[in-house]
This record gives C-alpha cells, structure tokens and sequence, in this order.
C-alpha cells in the first residue's frame, strides 16, 4: 500500500493526467493526421513508429521534470494561491523533488540522443534540451514576469504538437500535413495562453504578495479577464473562417462535432471570462478551457472518420 500510495504521489506532482494528454496528442496526429494523408501518396515517414515513441518519451519526461521544478520554485507562493496542494515541501523535501527533477530532465534528453542518434536529426537534441531550459527558467521567473510565462508555455504546448512533424523531413514538406499540423498547432498555441492569463487572474493574489508583475497584478483583474476573452475570441473567429473557406458545413459530422463541442463552449468561455468576477469563477474558466483543448484535439478523431 505504501508503494501504492507513493506511486500516487509522484503521479500527482508531475501532472500524469496533463502527461497523458501530450501522449495523446502527440499520438493522434501521428496516426490520425500525418500517416494517412502520408498514405494518400504512398509515401513513407523518415521517422519510424519507435522513433517517434522515442521523441514522445522525451518530451513527456521533459515535461515531468517541467512540473517538478515549478513545484520547488513555488512552494511559497502556493503557500496562499493553493495551500495545502503542493506536495513539495510537505510530502517531499526540495532536495528530493530536486533529484526527481534532475532525473526526468537527464532522462528526457537523454532519450533525444537515442532518437537524434537513430533519425540522424541532431538538432532534436539542442530543441529538447532548450525545451528543458524554457521550462526551467519559467519556473524560476519568467512566470512572474509581464505576459513571458503566458508566452513561453503556449509556446511550448505549441512546439508539442509541431514537434510530431518537426523532425520528419517527409511530413514536413507534404502541404496538406504541414497545413493540418500547423492549424492544430495554432489552436493549441492560443488556447493555452488565454488559459494561462485565466490562472494567472485566479492566482493574483499571491502573485501580487510576492512581486509578481502577470498581467492582471499590472492592468488589473478586468483587463486581464478582458484579455483572456479576446485571445478565445480569436480562436473562435478563426475556427469560423475555416470553415467558411472549407464549406465544412458540407460534413455534418465534422461540423456538427466542432459546433458543439468547440464553439458554443468556446462562446460560453469567452463570455464567461470577460464577466468573471471572482478568483472561483477564474478557476471554472480555467477548467472549461482545458476541456476544450482537449475536445479540439479529439476532432481529429472525428475528422479521420469523416475522411474515411
């Protein structure tokens, strides 16, 4: 029980539901959007399946270790934003959590020599291991800066996404995949950074205690709430020119799938986070736009089905 229990813990620090999810969508646009458009053409990836496993396994560790050294720089501030949630500290002493840490990076980037290594893309190396120092350095202050942590985490959930294509030389010069990949990529990007402007409202307080200069703690609540319901906005607007270039409406199903499970809670967030007036509503916003980050990826299962 007490393995049990442990293994709950470490699960619990480094985020093994948001791991899963990286998996996920890594997996999802390698098999439901790279390999059959691919396959129209009767051409190959340059990346095997077990090289890709490989990048996957890298980027999750990296990831992993991402959330542990957030923890340990933010055992303070958690200490008034979400008391009694951060197990850094309490369940785990800093030097523990610092070992872990240490060990999914080496680990991560280790991982990327072997994939580098088979692939003879070198350069995945240098991007997982910069991966890892974003992460690093968002954690030990970027976070708290002026709209940088916002950036640096949508841009890196963005790159999670690319990085399915990035080092495959055949899908990166196939439009239609490039094209497919990149609108996935776009979504992602915006998503998270209106979401990470929610948190950063929901989190002001402590932010503001600590000298943290988020959006929110320099405008204001109202503007960074404003904000946030302007970059959903945008999402939104760009899902409905999608559309109207590609007369979705002409596949029920894909239309029918995007209408209702992205954009009328697309329009419930952004009205929602413009009216927000409290830290709790901020924390449902927060929650509402994890979902639907999650349903915009699952599209692709529908678009596959629909295509096939």
């Amino acid at each position: 029980m007490k393995i049990l229990s442990e293994i709950k813990s470490i699960a619990k620090l480094t985020r093994a539901g948001n791991l899963v999810i990286i998996a996920l969508s890594l997996f999802l646009v390698r098999y439901l959007v790279v390999k059959p458009f691919l396959l129209l053409e009767n051409i190959e990836s340059s990346v095997t399946d077990f090289q890709y496993s490989l990048l996957t396994l890298a980027i999750v560790l990296i990831a992993a270790g991402g959330y542990v050294i957030n923890d340990i720089f933010d055992v303070q501030i958690d200490s008034i934003n979400k008391p009694g949630k951060n197990l850094v500290g309490t369940h785990y002493s800093k030097k523990t959590a610092r070992i872990l840490y240490g060990a999914l990076t080496i680990g991560g980037i280790v991982t990327a020599v072997f994939f580098g290594e088979g692939t003879g893309v070198k350069y995945s190396i240098l991007i997982v291991a910069f991966s890892a120092g974003l992460l690093y350095f968002y954690s030990s202050g970027y976070k708290k800066m002026f709209l940088a942590g916002n950036l640096t985490i949508s841009f890196l959930t963005g790159l999670n996404i690319f990085s399915s294509i990035l080092f495959d030389n055949t899908s990166l010069h196939n439009e239609s995949v490039l094209t497919i990949v990149t609108a996935f990529t776009v979504f992602a990007f915006l998503m998270t950074l209106g979401r990470e402007i929610i948190k950063d409202c929901e989190d002001s307080q402590g932010d503001e205690n600590f000298g943290a200069t988020t959006l929110p703690v320099v405008a204001g609540l109202k503007t960074g709430r404003i904000t946030a319901a302007l970059v959903f906005s945008i999402v939104l607007a760009l899902l409905i020119w999608i559309q109207l270039s590609l007369k979705q409406w002409e596949d029920l199903i894909s239309f029918g799938y995007v209408v209702i499970f992205i954009q009328i809670p697309l329009l419930y967030l952004i009205i929602t986070s413009a009216l927000s007036k409290s830290a709790s509503a901020d924390h449902k916003s927060s929650i509402i736009a994890k979902i639907i980050m999650i349903t915009g990826l699952m599209a692709m299962v529908i678009f596959n089905i629909s295509f096939n």
